[in-house]
């Protein structure tokens, strides 16, 4: 799923920032129906109808409006308008102008208006609610710099819109599906519905007495199998799934296989010698009751094979891996998934969540440099020569992959995604702080028919805090607590915007001193400048820090819609900082 700087500050409880990909991993539209109709009835709380045009009676409205009005694409039925109160969980915005805050007001239709905000650029300020996980910690503060006047006008959703919302963790399904092919160790499972908007990934335990109902290796059947209900959604909240009203709920089987079914002793001198491959095989449409928050929830069906397609591409990986290298270090521990997924939407892109049909993974290793002579089983009489390992890196190969497709609905895209890591030393806790860089790029699976899926955004270059440059391996002290973030663009690419990222370097730690969070972002800044103010209140004297800053391509900052399905990110840190 693809998220807007203009609908980050819109959703309560959804990837602030677009954090887009989780740290080293991955993660990602419809002609729009004729007429907009009436919502039904059971609409739920915080959300109202509305129309999409501004108010022609009454005063004029003098400040800075953000659209919360939605189109909603129901499966099957006529597009439905609805609106979004986003400060109701507790979330707060306002615009900050020169020392004066506007605060945020819903208005109970279409917007939220900052009312009297000067016609210059300003920071559009959303302070997140906590983290329950993280005690003693403040929520993630999002800013997008910008000047204009309505922001994010144009939502588009997949789904209807009026869903309830769980807040209980122990929501649950409990899975109980027969019909499965064999468990091998790496399946994953994906439970999706596109009428609700959630999408819950899963991979079982494989350990008898879990607790879960966990399937083993051999299963053929899910047998009650537990799995929490904390899905991905672009609702502001988990959605629970209500049959009554029409949604479809699908548990989809993928297996994990050997890439290279039987490789040769070539092919295991190479990264691809030891690539997998996730595939799509088998899936179950659900039969359950309306979910209820706070309840275990069972949901049951047969799995069927699900009708085959395929998919040829080339992999251009070292086009990756030397921009990776050029942009952030020398390559260390190059990892590239390629995952073929749905998209909701046809023409373009519609916020929803993005089901897999398949993924290719392949990643850096050390091998043998003399496959007779492994360095964890030397033999000095034979290895005359030594034990020496080698850094092997994935290179450019053609794959196909077959995968089933059990939705039939939205656009098939494929996305490139590679990261690399290099470690620096906390000057203080002489921790090794794992650093990455990533790009991604993606692109209807169509248009490539074949082709090579080459990056198509470069890293920004250049990184400084304050006056200085400040490379991923070193530390710079006294930066202050309002430093200046500038950077070069990119390369190669056309971002639409770019994200400031801030992550703290300092744990959170339970009352036994347990570790519950390491690196964690507090603060994100969108803006269409390659230099930024890090605005007061987010760092403190004696902490350490670094930024992350994110290229974008798809959207345009204040848009309320991707203009493309393709689209391309990236990310590339700077070195560790304190005030």
């Amino acid at each position: 799923m693809r998220w807007s700087a203009a609908w980050w500050v819109v959703l309560a409880g959804c990837p602030g920032g677009g954090e887009g990909a989780t740290d080293a991993t991955t993660e990602v539209a419809s002609t729009m129906p004729g007429s907009t109709t009436a919502m039904t009835e059971g609409t739920s709380e915080g959300t109202s109808e509305g129309t999409s045009e501004a108010p022609t009676t009454g005063a004029e409205f003098f400040g800075v409006r953000l659209a919360t009005l939605g189109t909603y694409l129901p499966r099957g039925a006529e597009s439905v308008e609805a609106s979004v109160d986003p400060l109701a969980t507790g979330v707060t915005m306002s615009i900050e102008v020169d020392g004066q805050s506007f605060p945020g007001v819903y208005d109970g239709t279409q917007w939220v208006e900052f009312a009297d905000v000067p016609e210059v650029t300003y920071l559009m300020k959303r302070v997140n609610v906590p983290n329950p996980d993280l005690p003693r910690t403040a929520g993630v503060v999002s800013y997008t710099e910008t000047a204009a006047r309505i922001r994010s006008a144009g939502l588009v959703f997949s789904g209807r819109p009026d869903v309830a919302l769980a807040e209980s963790e122990s929501t649950a399904l409990a899975l109980a599906v027969d019909g499965m092919s064999a468990l091998v160790a790496g399946d994953e499972f994906e439970v999706y519905t596109y009428d609700a908007d959630a999408l819950v990934r899963a991979s079982p335990s494989l350990v008898m007495d879990d607790g879960t109902n966990s399937p083993l290796p051999g299963d053929t059947a899910l047998a009650g199998w537990q799995v929490s209900w904390r899905p991905q959604t672009s609702r502001p909240g988990r959605p629970l799934v209500d049959p009554d009203l029409g949604d479809q709920l699908w548990l989809t089987h993928l297996v994990r296989a050997p890439l290279i079914e039987n490789p040769t002793m070539e092919d295991l001198q190479e990264a691809w010698g030891y690539a997998s491959v996730v595939t799509a095989v088998e899936a179950a449409e659900l039969t359950l009751p309306v979910m209820v928050d706070g309840e275990l929830t069972t949901a049951s069906g047969s799995f069927a094979v699900v009708a085959g397609a395929s998919a040829a591409f080339g992999l251009p990986l070292s086009q990756y891996a030397a921009e990776l290298a050029e942009g952030f270090g020398p390559t260390s521990a190059l990892n590239c998934t390629a995952t073929v997924f749905i998209e909701p939407g046809v023409e373009l892109p519609v916020y929803g969540m993005t089901p897999t049909l398949a993924r290719v993974e392949v990643g850096s290793l050390l091998l043998p440099v003399d496959p007779q002579c492994p360095p964890d089983a030397c033999d000095p009489v034979l290895c005359i020569d030594g034990c020496e390992e080698m850094l092997v890196v994935p290179g450019d190969r053609e794959v196909e992959v077959a995968y089933g497709d059990p939705y039939q609905l939205g656009t098939e895209v494929l996305a490139v995604y590679c990261y690399d890591v290099i470690g620096a030393l906390h000057p203080t806790a002489m921790t090794s702080e794992a650093m990455f860089a990533d790009l991604t790029a993606s692109r209807p699976l169509a248009e490539i028919a074949g082709e090579s899926a080459t990056p198509n955004l470069g890293l920004v270059r250049a990184i400084q805090v304050g006056d200085a440059p400040l490379p991923v391996t070193e530390v710079a002290t006294g930066v202050g607590t309002t430093p200046t973030i500038s950077f070069s663009p990119p390369t190669f690419g056309s971002p639409d915007y770019y994200v400031v990222q801030v992550r703290t370097l300092e744990d959170v730690v339970d009352e036994q001193d347990n570790i519950l969070s390491g690196r964690r972002l507090i603060a994100s800044i969108a803006t269409t400048n390659t230099s930024v103010t890090v605005p007061a209140g987010i760092l403190e004297a004696g902490s350490y820090y670094h930024v992350m800053v994110s290229a974008q391509f798809g959207q345009a900052l204040d848009a309320g819609r991707p203009h493309s399905h393709t689209s391309g990110s990236s990310r590339t840190p700077s070195g560790m900082f304190t005030p």
